[in-house]
C-alpha cells in the first residue's frame, strides 16, 4: 500500500451545494483540502436530480404552452418532438457543468480524487488502496451533514421494488428514466410522491401514454391533506391515466420487447417503460461507517440525538441536499438585496426576471415587517434548489448588494455586477 496522504480537511462526494462549496471555501482559509468523488462532479442534483429534471419539466411546459398558440393568434404546426434532440442537448448540458466544477476545484488548489472511499479502523480513508486522512472529513456522499471532526451530508440512491414482485428488474428506477434513449409509446409510474408525478407528467406531455399506479386513493400523502387531493385531482382531470388503490403483482415481458403488468386490479399491456418511483435510500453502504465508529440505522441512516450530534465525538448538523434550460436564448435575471445596520435590516428588494412580479408580493411582507438577512437565511428554502427566491438565500453575502445570474450574450452565470 502506498504512504497515506495527509490533509487538513477530506470532503468525500462531489455534491455540488455541500461538497464542492465546503471544499472551495476551506480553501479560503489556506488549509490543504482534497475532494473524493466516484463518479460525476455535481452530486444526484446535477446529474440524476434536480437539474435535469427541470430540463424535463422545461420541456413538458414548452409542449404545454404549444397547445394555446393558436388561442393567441399565431397559426403554427408541430411537426413532432424528437426525444434525441433534447437528451442530447441536456447531457451536454450537464456535461459543461461537471467540466466547470473540476475547473473550480482545481483553480481553488482542492485536490481531486477519482474513487470510491471506505474507512478503515484507524480513521484513514481508503480509495483505491490509497490511505487518506482528514483532521476534518466531510461525507458528502447530500442532505445530512456531519463534524469532529467527522461531518456527514449523505447523498441518495433512488430504490427499487423489493424482489418478491416477479419481473421487478424488468422496470427502471427514476435514474433510469434520464438513460432512455427514446420517448416511450406507453409508460407505467409506479408511485404516489412528487418525483412520480414529476415523471409521467412530462411523460404524458410529451405524448406518451401515461398510466401511474398509487397504493392508495391519493397522492402526496404525507403532505397537507387539502393539497394531496387537490393534487390528485388535478391528475384523475389531465391525461395521465390514473390507477389508485393499485399493487404490482407481476411483470413479464412480451415477445415484442414491451411488458405486461399485472396489477392487483387490472391488466396494462404492451407497456414501453415502466418506471418505480417509490422513493430513494441513503448511499452509505460501501462507507464502512462502523469502522469510523458512527452508527447507522437498519435503512442506512446516520443515527442522532435530538441535537443531530452522531454516535461519533462531535456533532452533526442537517444540511439541505433560476432558471435551466438547454436552449441558448436564456433571460438574465438581477437581484439586488439592500440592508442596513450591523443586524442587516433589509430595507429594499429589486428584482428583474421572470415571474419576479409574484415573487416580490411575499418579500414585500417581509421587508415590511422588519425582517433581516439572518431571518431571510433561516426562511427561505434552500432545498428548493435552482428557483429564482432561493437564489436570494444562497448568492447573498454579508456586503453583496446585486446578483446577476442567467445568460444574455457573453455575460456569464453567477457573476456580480
Amino acid at each position: 500500500m502506498s504512504e497515506a496522504v495527509h490533509f487538513d480537511y477530506l470532503v468525500i462526494g462531489g455534491a455540488a451545494e455541500a461538497c464542492i462549496a465546503s471544499a472551495r471555501r476551506a480553501r479560503e482559509f489556506n488549509v490543504s483540502v482534497a475532494l473524493i468523488e466516484s463518479s460525476r462532479l455535481g452530486g444526484t442534483c446535477v446529474n440524476l436530480g434536480c437539474i435535469p429534471k427541470k430540463v424535463m419539466v422545461n420541456c413538458a411546459q414548452h409542449a404545454n404552452t404549444f397547445k394555446t398558440f393558436a388561442d393567441y393568434g399565431f397559426n403554427v404546426t408541430c411537426n413532432g418532438f424528437d426525444w434525441s434532440v433534447m437528451r442530447k442537448n441536456r447531457d451536454d448540458y450537464i456535461k459543461r457543468l461537471n467540466v466547470i466544477y473540476e475547473q473550480n476545484l482545481k483553480t481553488s488548489g482542492v485536490q481531486l480524487i477519482q474513487g470510491t472511499a471506505s474507512f478503515d479502523e484507524d480513521g484513514s480513508v481508503l480509495v483505491a488502496g490509497r490511505k487518506y486522512y482528514g483532521k476534518h472529513t466531510l461525507i458528502a456522499v447530500s442532505h445530512f451533514f456531519a463534524c469532529q471532526l467527522l461531518y456527514s451530508c449523505i447523498g441518495w440512491w433512488s430504490s427499487f421494488v423489493s424482489t418478491d414482485v416477479p419481473g421487478a428488474e424488468l422496470g427502471i428506477s427514476s435514474d433510469g428514466f434520464f438513460e432512455l434513449t427514446e420517448l416511450p409509446k406507453k409508460s407505467v409510474v409506479v408511485g404516489a410522491g412528487y418525483i412520480a408525478i414529476e415523471l409521467a407528467s412530462v411523460l404524458a406531455a410529451l405524448g406518451s401514454e401515461t398510466h401511474m399506479l398509487i397504493r392508495h386513493d391519493t397522492m402526496l400523502r404525507s403532505f397537507d391533506e387539502t393539497m394531496s387531493e387537490q393534487i390528485t385531482d388535478f391528475v384523475k382531470k389531465g391525461p395521465i391515466k390514473l390507477h389508485a388503490n393499485a399493487t404490482v403483482k407481476s411483470i413479464t415481458k412480451n415477445t415484442d420487447g414491451t411488458l405486461r403488468v399485472e396489477t392487483s386490479t387490472e391488466q396494462i399491456n404492451n407497456v414501453t417503460a415502466l418506471i418505480w418511483a417509490i422513493g430513494r435510500h441513503p448511499n452509505t453502504s460501501t462507507l464502512n461507517l462502523a469502522k469510523a465508529g458512527v452508527s447507522t440505522t437498519p435503512e442506512g441512516f446516520i443515527e442522532v440525538d435530538p441535537y443531530q450530534s452522531t454516535t461519533k465525538s462531535g456533532c452533526m448538523h442537517k444540511f439541505g441536499g433560476v432558471y435551466y434550460a438547454v436552449t441558448s436564448y436564456k433571460q438574465q435575471c438581477t437581484m439586488k438585496l439592500i440592508c442596513a445596520g450591523v443586524d442587516e435590516k433589509v430595507v429594499g428588494i429589486h428584482m428583474i426576471g421572470k415571474g419576479v412580479d409574484e415573487m416580490l408580493q411575499g418579500f414585500a411582507v417581509a421587508l415590511k415587517m422588519g425582517a433581516t438577512k439572518k431571518q431571510f437565511d433561516e426562511c427561505i428554502v434552500s432545498s428548493f434548489i435552482k428557483t429564482l427566491a432561493n437564489y436570494i438565500h444562497r448568492n447573498f453575502r454579508s456586503g453583496d448588494s446585486s446578483y446577476i445570474f442567467g445568460r444574455v450574450g457573453n455575460n456569464a452565470f453567477g457573476k456580480k455586477p
